[in-house]
């Protein structure tokens, strides 16, 4: 029988105190921690210092909300084109103002509020010039600004007799996905209460041009308004009427129509009043029902499949109070 030297006791006690999470990348450790509650995130700060120096990275993971903007429509003579909510102290970095926007001489109206830093404004000409509107998409922090070029189907409403032609906006940056920004325009037409999305254009400001794609949607009741929306996984999604959710990616090639309540009747009871958003990778959905007070929030947990799971219910008095 041969002799095996014991390791020396030191050696070994060093090598049992490793964790097995010693030998992950910081990069899968963060993709890890990026799924869990806020909670749980902050109690393992307490593991090890590499793990509280990367949760505590600010372009690790994502920050206490400090503030936000909200769609204010006002002519330039009456003030700033949007509004924003803060935490004080105000961000001296930011100019909630957006005086930095070059003069259009008309209003200026905010799109969407935010995607990853970037904002999503239309741009109005002065009374009575011919000119359409424009698409003017800002960062607040830098401030940078670009102003895109005019996509096929002017911006704005246009009515002839009973058919009603109407464009929504929305904007889609993800840092993770591309570098690049995207806008997404979809084209409406509405005939005795009849809607549908008919064409949408997508613009990437890799190649500063718009690419026209006729809806893959199949002339389901499609209606974009464009601040319920959100940009997750390379494809644009918002809430349709009857507890749908519709998605469209950068390349407008895939086209989805996810039903969050299978089985259920198409009930007036849900056509508005829903958020289509995502967190910790994943896409959720909230239902405001009005008639219960209370919010419903979904969650689609596997993105390859098209199956809704009923998270929480959340009464709207337990988080605004009683009426006043």
């Amino acid at each position: 029988m041969g002799f095996r030297p014991h390791p020396p006791r030191g050696w070994r006690r060093a090598e049992g105190c490793r964790s097995p999470a010693a030998y992950l990348p910081d990069d899968l450790v963060v993709e890890i921690l990026s799924r869990l509650p806020a909670r749980s995130l902050c109690r393992f700060k307490c593991v090890s210092r590499s793990w509280r120096a990367l949760i505590s990275d600010r372009f690790s993971f994502a920050q206490t909300l400090s503030g936000f903007f909200f769609s204010s429509r006002r002519d330039i003579a009456a003030g700033p084109p949007c509004g924003f909510a803060g935490l004080p102290p105000p961000l001296p970095r930011v100019d909630t103002a957006l005086s930095f926007l070059p003069p259009s001489g008309g209003a200026i109206e905010l799109l969407d509020s935010c995607c990853n830093g970037l904002l999503l404004l239309l741009c109005s000409r002065e009374p009575g010039s011919p000119l359409p509107p424009f698409y003017v998409v800002c960062n607040p922090v830098t401030p940078e600004w670009v102003a895109l070029p005019q996509p096929s189907h002017a911006p704005g409403t246009s009515q002839v007799l009973d058919v009603k032609r109407i464009t929504g906006a929305a904007i889609g940056f993800d840092p993770t996905f591309s570098p690049h920004f995207y806008v997404f325009q979809l084209h409406h037409v509405a005939i005795q209460c009849q809607e549908h999305v008919e064409v949408v254009e997508i613009y990437s400001s890799g190649s500063n041009k718009w690419v026209l794609k006729e809806s893959g949607w199949k002339r389901q009741w499609v209606c974009f308004c464009g601040r319920d929306s959100t940009f997750f996984n390379g494809s644009l999604h918002f809430a349709i009427p009857f507890d749908k959710v519709a998605s469209v990616d950068t390349r407008g090639q895939s086209w989805r129509v996810t039903v969050v309540r299978p089985g259920e009747d198409d009930s007036y009871d849900h056509v508005f009043g829903q958020i289509v958003g995502h967190s910790q990778g994943r896409l959720l959905y909230m239902d405001a029902d009005c008639w219960k007070n209370v919010f419903s929030i979904f969650v689609l947990e596997d993105y390859s499949r098209d199956e809704w799971t009923f998270r929480q219910s959340i009464s709207m008095m337990d988080l605004f109070g009683p009426p006043s």
